[in-house]
C-alpha cells in the first residue's frame, strides 16, 4: 500500500469548506432566530390579541342581548316584531300559495328593505292563476 493513501496532511480546501459550512449554518440560525424574533412572534402576537379583543366584544354584546331578553316585556316588543316583519311569509304558508317558498325567500333575504317587504306582501295577496295548482 501507498503512504499517501493514509497520510492527514492539511488539506486548506478541506477546513476551507468546514468553515464555509459552519459560517453557512451559524447565518442560517441566525435568520431563523431573526425570523421568528422579528416577524413570527410579533404577528402571532397580534393574531391572539386581535383574536382576544373580538371574542371579548363578542361575549359583551351577548350579555347585553341576553340581558334585552331578561324583560319580558321587550321579548314581547320582539316577538310582535318578527310576527310582522314575516307577515307575508305566514300568509302564504296560511293560505297554501305555491310560491311560498320564493316569498318566504323574498321575506327573509330583502325584507329588512321597506320594497322587499311590500313586494312580497303584494305576492302573497295577489290572486292565483287559474291554471296553478292550489295544493302547494
Amino acid at each position: 500500500m501507498n503512504q499517501k493513501e493514509y497520510s492527514l496532511k492539511f488539506d486548506r480546501s478541506r477546513y476551507g469548506n468546514m468553515f464555509v459550512n459552519i459560517l453557512a449554518i451559524g447565518v442560517l440560525l441566525g435568520a431563523i432566530y431573526a425570523a421568528f424574533k422579528y416577524i413570527i412572534i410579533p404577528v402571532c402576537k397580534f393574531l391572539w390579541t386581535s383574536l382576544e379583543t373580538v371574542v371579548i366584544a363578542g361575549y359583551q354584546q351577548c350579555l347585553v342581548f341576553a340581558e334585552t331578553f331578561m324583560h319580558w316585556d321587550m321579548a314581547l316588543y320582539l316577538l310582535l316584531g318578527l310576527s310582522l316583519y314575516l307577515l307575508p311569509t305566514i300568509i302564504a304558508y296560511k293560505n297554501r300559495i305555491p310560491i311560498k317558498r320564493t316569498i318566504l325567500f323574498l321575506n327573509v333575504v330583502f325584507g329588512w328593505s321597506v320594497i322587499g317587504w311590500i313586494l312580497a306582501l303584494v305576492m302573497c295577496l295577489s290572486p292565483a292563476e287559474p291554471g296553478e295548482n292550489q295544493q302547494g
